[in-house]
């Protein structure tokens, strides 16, 4: 309280009782008001919107000290940063959608439903966060223990399950029936569920490149590109359709730049195209064009070449 005095002791107003915290003058707790009303934001007569109206156990907890209420000067720490030019406010009045916009930073915004424990913290394991483009509905709760989740509220039933490993996030740009599963922890190459049970274009952005599709659980960074038309996905269940398995190291891909039905099989099946013992940086490009050669047909081209 003694550095907020000393920092920014009124904010936008010109009398001087205004934006006095904990003081022993008449109008204290007045937030934007010139009144002797308290606990008021933004207003001259009735408390509107009051800071931190919970009933037991109600607070939001940040990284600097133990019991961090609201105090935002829009300084070098931002915590709970609001547009920082004229508006700047909490609210907590414990109802169905309760949130924090923090178009100040790189972190968006928090969803506190203000139950019995409701908060939200960063650090759960190493540093597990959710940053999102501030698009239409986008926010995630956390309740930061056993079971990290995130529920996204877009259309009708939107969600993934992630058990909180090192950073795990996936945003969903779906309409109706969208969802991505992770059976963490995962086998060492398989997925036990499908993935993209969807309808016509499902797909999974991680913040890598452009399209990002698949992660696969190898080492560092494992993916797929699949730039195809109406049905590409991949499965490594080793069952029918086998379209990717490869026992991998650090970056292992495959580029299917294919248009109906291209597919890679390894040694699940009968027909094995390419097998790779996972160096550094194994990749198969698959053009789907003209280019389908044979065992025999490439012993054959190599005796002629040879014996030209």
């Amino acid at each position: 309280c003694d550095w907020l005095h000393s920092q920014h002791p009124v904010l936008h107003s010109s009398s001087t009782p205004t934006h006095i915290l904990h003081s022993s003058s008449t109008s204290t707790h007045v937030l934007h008001s010139s009144s002797t009303s308290t606990h008021v934001l933004h207003s001259s007569s009735t408390p509107t919107h009051v800071l931190h109206p919970c009933s037991t156990q109600q607070f939001h907890t940040h990284p600097c000290s133990t019991q961090q209420f609201h105090i935002h000067p829009c300084s070098t720490q931002q915590f709970h940063t609001h547009p920082c030019s004229t508006q700047q406010f909490h609210t907590h009045p414990c109802s169905t959608q309760q949130f924090h916009t923090h178009p100040c930073s790189t972190q968006q915004f928090h969803t506190h439903p203000c139950s019995t424990q409701q908060f939200h913290t960063h650090p759960c394991s190493t540093q597990q966060f959710h940053t999102h483009p501030c698009s239409t509905q986008q926010f995630h709760t956390h309740p930061c223990s056993t079971l990290q989740f995130h529920t996204h509220p877009c259309s009708t039933l939107q969600f993934h399950t992630h058990p909180c490993s090192t950073l795990q996030f996936h945003t969903h740009p779906c309409s109706t029936l969208q969802f991505h599963t992770h059976p963490f922890p995962h086998p060492p190459m398989f997925y036990t569920h499908v993935l993209h049970p969807c309808s016509t274009q499902q797909f999974h952005i991680h913040p890598c490149s452009t399209q990002q599709f698949h992660t696969h659980p190898c080492s560092t960074q494992q993916f797929h590109t699949h730039p195809c038309s109406t049905q590409q996905f991949h499965t490594h269940p080793c069952s029918t359709q086998q379209f990717h398995i490869h026992p991998c190291s650090t970056q292992q891909f495959h580029i299917h730049p294919c248009s109906t039905q291209q597919f890679h099989t390894h040694p699940c099946s009968t027909q094995q195209f390419h097998t790779h013992p996972c160096s550094t940086q194994q990749f198969h490009t698959h053009p789907c064009s003209t280019l389908h050669l044979t065992p025999l047909s490439l012993l054959l081209k190599l005796n002629a070449y040879i014996f030209s």
